[in-house]
């Protein structure tokens, strides 16, 4: 059983999933400015969400690799988005980073923000070489996101090939 940290940013709180932030979360997931390209624009049922919530939190459990919502310092009780990891390849031991806003919070860069938190806890909690990115190709604003990550876009063999795909290092571009 893993122990999972929240972690803290100048303006940000992240959280780790639990099983009371599901109506928040689907809430987010089910806005069609987020789902465009989360999930290809379909709105997920409440169970659905809950089924996701449920097996992030099992991941987490026995691995470590986690999800957090995030929350501003300023008003910690109020859910507006969430970052983290998911397997990529879980065989191959291949993180992919995860990130959605509310659109109220877009622009101010804080997706960046939650996502270099997420990416620094890969590399030193969890000890990856490696992380992933993926998004539709029109997803601008996400690749933009990526970039200033420092991601560079990757060839990936486990990455669906209709995505566009990026990768950080740990210490940085290789």
């Amino acid at each position: 059983m893993h122990s999972l940290p929240t972690l803290t940013t100048p303006r940000l709180k992240l959280v780790p999933w639990r099983e009371e932030d599901l109506d928040a979360l689907h809430q987010l997931w089910v806005d069609p400015a987020v789902r465009r390209y989360l999930l290809d624009d379909r709105a997920i049922s409440r169970d659905e969400a809950r089924t996701f919530l449920v097996e992030a939190l099992e991941v987490a459990k026995a691995t470590g690799v986690t999800q957090w919502t995030i929350r501003r310092l300023a008003a910690p009780d109020e859910l507006i988005g969430f970052a983290g990891l998911r397997w990529l390849d879980a065989a191959a031991r291949q993180p992919e980073l995860m990130y959605g806003l509310d659109p109220r919070w877009w622009g101010q860069g804080l997706a960046t923000e939650a996502a270099l938190a997420v990416i620094d806890d890969a590399f030193t909690r969890l000890g990856f070489q490696t992380v992933w990115a993926s998004t539709d190709a029109p997803n601008r604003d996400s690749v933009r996101v990526m970039e200033r990550l420092g991601m560079t876009p990757s060839e990936c063999p486990w990455a669906d090939p209709k995505l566009v795909v990026y990768r950080v290092d740990r210490g940085g571009p290789q």
